[in-house]
């Protein structure tokens, strides 16, 4: 997931170059070095055990292991090592990610279905956002058509679908970059989808007018959302959030008023509330001493 080797497991102790697989222009029929495509990386997310980066021309890339579909290449590389030891391939270079799927029900304009099988989306993808969950990636496509356009931008998710993380309605890993249906609904026309934010096992987008939207599960002993939904508590109350992240089991969003809240299990004081004041919560709480210090970003581990 680091990049660095072409074939053993390695630990980098000091800064290393990382390595990115990129197709080579052909002349003939020999390939020239000196045309390779440079790529410029923008943003980075972290899984458990793999990587993606995202570069400057929204194209997505993947490095680390294969479990559960997290490298968006379709497939797991599952394989026995002994009669009764599986294991899972690794991708020690960064390799572009170009294949993205969505519902049939979506290409034919019916409704869709969980289980419902899959097709190519024909046309390339540029991604503006990219987030990692524990075993499960989010992605936002990037603005096309200018500041007026009205079509929205499509969120894509792929990986582990424990708890319903991935939006798709259905606990299924996905082994492709697939189509979040929720978010090709003409509500979000006029609000757009911004940026991608994932738990551990729950995801968030973050829409343009401080909108969050939810699904996953990141607290004990409450169901798992199985598609998105907006945080109401948020949206109903005025908050316009700017950030957001998650974490193991908390949640943080921090708003343009400069106002954190909180929720989630924090059974270490992750949550912030403050000496005697709970440890969790189900609903969006502040967190202590917000009127003395303006929350502007915030990141969970």
């Amino acid at each position: 997931q680091i990049g660095v080797s072409g074939g053993a497991v390695e630990v980098v102790n000091t800064w290393k170059r990382g390595m990115v697989e990129e197709k080579k222009k052909k002349r003939g029929a020999e390939e020239d070095e000196d045309e390779r495509e440079v790529v410029k990386f923008v943003q980075v997310s972290c899984g458990e055990n793999f990587t993606c980066l995202l570069s400057s021309n929204g194209h997505l890339y993947s490095g680390g292991t294969s479990e559960f579909g997290v490298l968006g290449n379709g497939v797991t590389g599952e394989h026995f090592v002994t009669a009764s030891k599986i294991a899972f391939a690794n991708c020690y270079r960064f390799e572009r990610r170009e294949m993205f799927v969505q519902p049939l029900g979506a290409v034919s304009g019916m409704s869709v279905g969980t289980d419902e099988k899959t097709a190519p989306i024909l046309e390339e993808i540029s991604l503006s956002s990219i987030s990692c969950g524990k075993n499960h990636t989010v992605a936002v496509e990037a603005p096309k058509g200018g500041a007026s356009s009205t079509t929205p931008r499509r969120v894509f998710s792929w990986g582990s679908g424990d708890y319903g993380c991935l939006g798709h309605g259905v606990q299924s890993d996905v082994y492709f970059p697939r189509l979040v249906t929720t978010f090709s609904s003409p509500v979000f026309s006029s609000n757009k989808v911004v940026s991608a934010h994932c738990g551990a096992q729950c995801s968030m987008v973050l829409t343009e007018r401080g909108h969050v939207y939810y699904w996953g599960k990141h607290r004990q002993g409450t169901e798992a959302q199985m598609r998105p939904a907006i945080v109401d508590a948020l949206a109903s109350n005025g908050h316009v959030v700017t950030t957001c992240s998650g974490g193991n089991q908390t949640v943080f969003c921090c708003t343009s008023m400069g106002v954190t809240v909180s929720w989630g299990h924090g059974n270490h004081g992750e949550l912030g509330y403050g000496t005697g004041q709970g440890k969790s919560s189900a609903k969006p709480k502040f967190v202590a001493g917000g009127g003395k210090c303006l929350g502007e970003q915030g990141s969970c581990g």
